[in-house]
């Protein structure tokens, strides 16, 4: 894993979110890899990230990929991690119960 390409792209993927309005997301990701040019993002819901007929995950993978200036300077493709038994998984479907059963 390289640290420079994670710092790279998470905020490549930040100014995306930002832009984008696609903030919520950043509550729903757990962690983010680079190894090569795959970027894999642990996620709660893939679903968010992926969004309606693959729009979301190709619009940030356009944007992690090309620069202001719309020229291609990686190669980068977006893999995901479905992540459900973690600590903060466990707690937020306990309060998500709660919260929707009392």
């Amino acid at each position: 894993m390289d640290n420079e390409a994670v710092k790279d792209v998470c905020a490549s993927i930040a100014y995306w979110m930002y832009n984008t309005k696609h903030e919520n997301l950043m509550m729903w990701t757990h962690d983010i890899m680079v190894i090569d040019n795959k970027v894999y993002i642990y996620t709660y819901r893939p679903g968010l990230w992926i969004g309606k007929a693959g729009s979301t995950v190709y619009d940030c993978e356009h944007s992690i990929n090309f620069n202001i200036n719309d020229e291609k300077i990686h190669d980068y493709t977006i893999h995901f991690i479905e992540n459900h038994k973690t600590p903060w998984t466990e707690l937020y479907g306990s309060l998500h119960f709660h919260l929707n059963n009392w």
